[in-house]
This record gives C-alpha cells, sequence and structure tokens, in this order.
C-alpha cells in the first residue's frame, strides 16, 4: 500500500459516489430535499446562495425544500439540475 498526501491510500480506485454500493443501497431511502443539501453541501454553497443562484426568495425556502416541508417543482428541479450538472431526477 503506498500512501499519498493526508494518509490517502494512492493505490485506491476512485470511484463515482453514484455507481457506489453504498449509494445504491440508501438511494430509495434518499429524499429530493436530502439530494439538495447534499449536492449544495457539496459545492459549498450556503441556503441563501443557493435560492439566489436559482431564483427562489430566501433561505428559508431551500430549508423548508431540504427538510420536506415543500416540494420541489419540475421548474426548480431542473434548474438544480442544471446547476449541479446531474439528473433532474434527483430532485423529483
Amino acid at each position: 500500500m503506498r500512501m499519498g498526501k493526508d494518509n490517502i491510500d494512492v493505490d485506491d480506485e476512485i470511484i463515482d459516489v453514484m455507481e457506489s454500493d453504498w449509494y445504491k443501497k440508501i438511494s430509495g431511502k434518499v429524499s429530493p430535499g436530502d439530494h439538495v443539501r447534499i449536492y449544495r453541501e457539496n459545492c459549498n454553497f450556503t441556503q441563501e446562495e443557493l435560492a439566489r443562484r436559482v431564483g427562489v426568495n430566501g433561505e428559508a425556502y431551500i430549508s423548508k425544500i431540504e427538510n420536506g416541508y415543500k416540494n420541489v417543482s419540475k421548474t426548480l428541479a431542473k434548474k438544480f439540475s442544471v446547476l449541479f450538472k446531474v439528473d433532474i431526477g434527483m430532485f423529483l
């Protein structure tokens, strides 16, 4: 085993998380709001910044989506999919 920066095994294969067995196992349990939070945090966006980027009014709106109090509209799902460069189905 060869260790690289930050003690990461450099011989490990890098895989897309969406293709991992772990993701496939939990994907049915992840809500559209969970996907919004996952991608938002992965891009280091605040809720306020994400709201601005997709054209909704304030961080409270994004918070309601992430916490399951509000559904993602098809229009907003399309904006998320373009912004995060993923399939629209993640958010519907």
